[in-house]
């Protein structure tokens, strides 16, 4: 069936840890072509808070059957922007949810959900400590790591971020505007390097596959030693985060400073 022609059911069921509650679907934004942030509020008013990393799971029933998927927070757990958070869903082939989702979410929509859950999250730093976050990510990894990122350097005046983000082309570059931003309004503390593995001819970044040989490369150019690396965390497809595993543990990173997110169904 065309998905379009599916429709998202709400779950009733009493509040429980195992039972999905309703919300609201403020706001929807188109983030790429295949992507779409829907901003959620809570029925009750109250605000909905969350540690940066963690995810949302989403209940919908289509055609019939009932789903859940998994949806990591992107806005920033503190500072700026905290106050409307929004999961971001990228649609994947043959996805029945998130085709659904980025065809027909939309202003006013109610939706049941869990959460937030989740602990691929960076625990505090102590106060005025100046350590070094490096965050890598792929495709729609990015979700988790762009709240770890916001929250970080609001939360952390001292503290270092970089991150290295892999995409296939320019326009599915998800957030590019908001961490132009960031890098901007940072003052040095943030370096954001993206590597494109089909980019176009006007391309001025990195190229490549982000795989370890080409993760190394990058982490070479941009001076980061692993042995300064306070915590490290990587999200995005299996085969990437499988090469960063390797090529990160491999150069000395201490396996109690990695974390990883992996998504699945």
């Amino acid at each position: 069936n065309d998905p379009s022609q599916a429709q998202v059911v709400a779950l009733a069921g009493a509040p429980s840890l195992t039972v999905s509650r309703r919300v609201k679907v403020a706001r929807v934004v188109r983030e790429t072509p295949d992507a779409v942030s829907l901003y959620l509020e809570e029925l009750n008013g109250q605000p909905l808070r969350f540690r940066a990393g963690q995810f949302m799971s989403v209940d919908v029933v289509v055609d019939g059957v009932r789903l859940r998927r998994a949806y990591s927070l992107a806005a920033p757990a503190a500072g700026p922007g905290s106050e409307a958070p929004h999961i971001t869903i990228k649609r994947v082939p043959d996805g029945r949810v998130s085709n659904l989702l980025n065809q027909t979410a939309h202003e006013g929509m109610q939706l049941d959900v869990l959460g937030p859950s989740g602990s691929f999250v960076l625990e505090p730093g102590l106060a005025g400590a100046a350590r070094h976050v490096l965050l890598v990510a792929g495709g729609s990894g990015i979700t988790p790591i762009m709240s770890l990122v916001a929250t970080t350097l609001h939360q952390e005046p001292s503290a270092r971020v970089t991150l290295v983000y892999g995409n296939r082309a320019e326009g599915d570059v998800i957030f590019r505007e908001r961490l132009d931003a960031l890098v901007a309004a940072s003052e040095g503390r943030l370096v954001v390097d993206h590597v494109l593995s089909d980019a176009s001819s006007s391309w001025g970044g990195a190229r490549g596959l982000l795989d370890g040989a080409t993760l190394g490369g990058r982490l070479d150019t941009l001076g980061v030693a692993l042995s300064a690396v306070d915590e490290c965390f990587v999200c995005g497809p299996t085969p990437m985060m499988d090469a960063a595993r390797e090529l990160l543990l491999g150069r000395g990173l201490p396996k109690a400073r990695l974390h990883e997110e992996r998504f699945g169904s």
